[in-house]
Protein backbone atom coordinates (compact mmCIF):
# COMPACT_ATOMS: atom_id res chain seq x y z
CA UNK A 1 0.00 0.00 0.00
CA UNK A 2 1.19 3.39 -0.67
CA UNK A 3 -0.29 6.71 1.64
CA UNK A 4 0.35 9.63 -0.72
CA UNK A 5 1.19 12.80 1.09
CA UNK A 6 -0.57 15.25 -0.41
CA UNK A 7 1.01 18.16 1.45
CA UNK A 8 4.73 16.86 0.73
CA UNK A 9 3.56 16.02 -2.81
CA UNK A 10 1.95 19.54 -3.41
CA UNK A 11 5.43 20.99 -1.92
CA UNK A 12 7.31 18.76 -4.36
CA UNK A 13 5.24 19.44 -7.18
CA UNK A 14 4.05 16.11 -7.96
CA UNK A 15 1.25 14.70 -8.80
CA UNK A 16 -0.56 11.38 -8.26
CA UNK A 17 -0.52 10.63 -12.13
CA UNK A 18 3.00 10.86 -12.41
CA UNK A 19 3.49 8.65 -9.33
CA UNK A 20 1.40 6.34 -10.47
CA UNK A 21 3.48 6.22 -14.02
CA UNK A 22 7.44 5.71 -11.94
CA UNK A 23 5.52 2.56 -10.17
CA UNK A 24 4.08 1.30 -13.29
CA UNK A 25 7.33 1.57 -15.35
CA UNK A 26 9.96 0.55 -12.69
CA UNK A 27 7.55 -2.51 -11.46
CA UNK A 28 7.48 -4.31 -14.57
CA UNK A 29 9.81 -7.81 -15.46
CA UNK A 30 11.32 -7.86 -18.59
CA UNK A 31 13.59 -10.19 -20.37
CA UNK A 32 17.34 -9.08 -20.16
CA UNK A 33 18.40 -10.31 -23.37
CA UNK A 34 20.25 -13.88 -24.21
CA UNK A 35 23.55 -16.10 -23.47
CA UNK A 36 24.87 -17.91 -26.41
CA UNK A 37 23.36 -18.01 -30.04
CA UNK A 38 20.74 -19.16 -32.03
CA UNK A 39 20.55 -23.16 -32.35
CA UNK A 40 22.15 -23.73 -35.88
CA UNK A 41 24.18 -21.05 -36.10
CA UNK A 42 27.81 -21.01 -37.33
CA UNK A 43 29.05 -20.89 -33.55
CA UNK A 44 30.35 -23.81 -32.29
CA UNK A 45 27.56 -23.53 -29.10
CA UNK A 46 24.62 -25.17 -29.47
CA UNK A 47 22.60 -23.19 -26.57
CA UNK A 48 20.79 -19.77 -25.77
CA UNK A 49 19.50 -19.10 -22.58
CA UNK A 50 17.22 -16.25 -21.67
CA UNK A 51 18.38 -14.21 -19.16
CA UNK A 52 15.74 -12.45 -16.46
CA UNK A 53 16.04 -10.06 -13.88
CA UNK A 54 14.41 -9.18 -10.68
CA UNK A 55 11.67 -6.68 -12.00
CA UNK A 56 9.04 -7.18 -9.91
CA UNK A 57 8.99 -5.34 -6.51
CA UNK A 58 7.98 -6.82 -3.25
CA UNK A 59 9.03 -5.11 -0.33
CA UNK A 60 7.69 -1.87 1.14
CA UNK A 61 12.01 -1.18 0.90
CA UNK A 62 12.03 -1.79 -2.95
CA UNK A 63 8.98 0.21 -3.67
CA UNK A 64 10.33 3.15 -1.44
CA UNK A 65 13.43 3.29 -3.46
CA UNK A 66 11.31 3.93 -6.56
CA UNK A 67 12.80 7.08 -8.53
CA UNK A 68 10.16 9.75 -9.24
CA UNK A 69 12.53 12.32 -11.03
CA UNK A 70 15.98 13.60 -10.51
CA UNK A 71 15.81 17.10 -9.38
CA UNK A 72 18.02 20.20 -9.87
CA UNK A 73 21.54 19.53 -8.97
CA UNK A 74 21.16 15.70 -9.35
CA UNK A 75 19.08 15.27 -6.09
CA UNK A 76 17.00 11.95 -6.46
CA UNK A 77 12.96 12.50 -5.31
CA UNK A 78 11.87 8.86 -4.01
CA UNK A 79 8.84 7.72 -3.48
CA UNK A 80 9.05 7.36 0.21
CA UNK A 81 9.71 10.72 0.04
CA UNK A 82 6.15 11.72 -0.77
CA UNK A 83 4.53 8.73 0.85
CA UNK A 84 4.09 6.09 3.66
CA UNK A 85 4.63 2.66 1.89
CA UNK A 86 3.37 -0.67 3.71
CA UNK A 87 2.19 -4.28 3.24
CA UNK A 88 -1.45 -4.25 3.67
CA UNK A 89 -4.69 -5.00 2.20
CA UNK A 90 -5.80 -5.20 -1.55
CA UNK A 91 -8.98 -3.58 -0.52
CA UNK A 92 -10.28 -1.57 2.77
CA UNK A 93 -13.57 -1.97 2.08
CA UNK A 94 -13.58 -2.81 6.18
CA UNK A 95 -11.23 -1.56 8.54
CA UNK A 96 -10.79 -3.49 11.99
CA UNK A 97 -9.10 -1.98 15.25
CA UNK A 98 -9.29 -3.41 18.77
CA UNK A 99 -8.48 -0.56 20.97
CA UNK A 100 -7.30 1.30 18.41
CA UNK A 101 -4.57 -0.64 16.49
CA UNK A 102 -5.58 -2.41 13.04
CA UNK A 103 -6.20 -5.57 13.30
CA UNK A 104 -7.70 -9.01 11.32
CA UNK A 105 -11.29 -9.73 11.92
CA UNK A 106 -12.18 -13.63 11.74
CA UNK A 107 -15.77 -14.57 12.48
CA UNK A 108 -16.07 -18.21 13.37
CA UNK A 109 -20.00 -19.60 13.32
CA UNK A 110 -20.95 -22.79 14.11
CA UNK A 111 -22.58 -25.34 11.61
CA UNK A 112 -26.61 -26.51 11.91
CA UNK A 113 -26.47 -29.07 14.88
CA UNK A 114 -23.50 -28.75 16.67
CA UNK A 115 -23.02 -27.86 20.60
CA UNK A 116 -21.79 -24.25 20.85
CA UNK A 117 -19.99 -24.76 23.93
CA UNK A 118 -17.76 -27.57 22.34
CA UNK A 119 -17.34 -25.07 19.79
CA UNK A 120 -16.07 -22.54 21.41
CA UNK A 121 -14.21 -24.43 23.70
CA UNK A 122 -12.35 -26.08 20.40
CA UNK A 123 -11.75 -22.90 18.72
CA UNK A 124 -10.09 -21.42 21.77
CA UNK A 125 -8.34 -24.47 22.26
CA UNK A 126 -7.17 -24.39 18.40
CA UNK A 127 -6.45 -20.31 18.54
CA UNK A 128 -4.02 -21.11 22.09
CA UNK A 129 -2.15 -23.92 19.57
CA UNK A 130 -1.51 -21.78 17.12
CA UNK A 131 -0.61 -18.54 18.81
CA UNK A 132 2.31 -20.41 19.69
CA UNK A 133 3.54 -19.87 16.06
CA UNK A 134 2.72 -16.52 15.77
CA UNK A 135 5.47 -13.95 14.93
CA UNK A 136 7.09 -11.90 17.73
CA UNK A 137 4.03 -9.71 18.52
CA UNK A 138 1.16 -10.91 16.98
CA UNK A 139 -1.62 -11.76 19.40
CA UNK A 140 -4.96 -13.13 19.40
CA UNK A 141 -8.39 -11.55 21.54
CA UNK A 142 -11.99 -12.83 21.43
CA UNK A 143 -13.79 -10.17 21.64
CA UNK A 144 -17.27 -12.02 21.21
CA UNK A 145 -17.56 -15.23 22.70
CA UNK A 146 -21.57 -15.77 22.45
CA UNK A 147 -21.67 -18.54 24.64
CA UNK A 148 -20.91 -16.33 27.39
CA UNK A 149 -24.91 -15.84 27.59
CA UNK A 150 -25.32 -19.43 27.45
CA UNK A 151 -22.96 -20.23 30.60
CA UNK A 152 -25.01 -17.46 32.33
CA UNK A 153 -27.89 -19.35 31.28
CA UNK A 154 -27.35 -23.00 32.07
CA UNK A 155 -25.68 -20.78 35.84
CA UNK A 156 -29.25 -19.59 36.37
CA UNK A 157 -30.78 -22.59 35.91
CA UNK A 158 -28.44 -24.44 38.13
CA UNK A 159 -28.98 -21.66 40.81
CA UNK A 160 -32.79 -21.68 40.48
CA UNK A 161 -33.10 -26.00 40.65
CA UNK A 162 -30.94 -25.87 44.07
CA UNK A 163 -33.04 -23.18 44.95
CA UNK A 164 -36.60 -25.50 44.44
CA UNK A 165 -34.82 -28.25 45.91
CA UNK A 166 -34.59 -26.46 48.96
CA UNK A 167 -37.69 -25.23 49.16
CA UNK A 168 -39.25 -28.82 48.38
CA UNK A 169 -36.82 -30.10 51.66
CA UNK A 170 -38.40 -27.08 53.21
CA UNK A 171 -42.05 -27.27 52.62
Amino acid sequence: RVWLNPETMRIRNITPQQVYAAIQSQNMEVSAGYVGQPIGSSADNDFQYTLNVKGRLSTPEEFGDIILRVEDQGKVLRLKDVAKIELGSAGYGVVSRLKGQPTAAIAVYQLPGSNSLDVSKHVRARMAELAETFPAGVKYNVTLDTTDVVHDSIDEVMKTFVEAIILVVLV
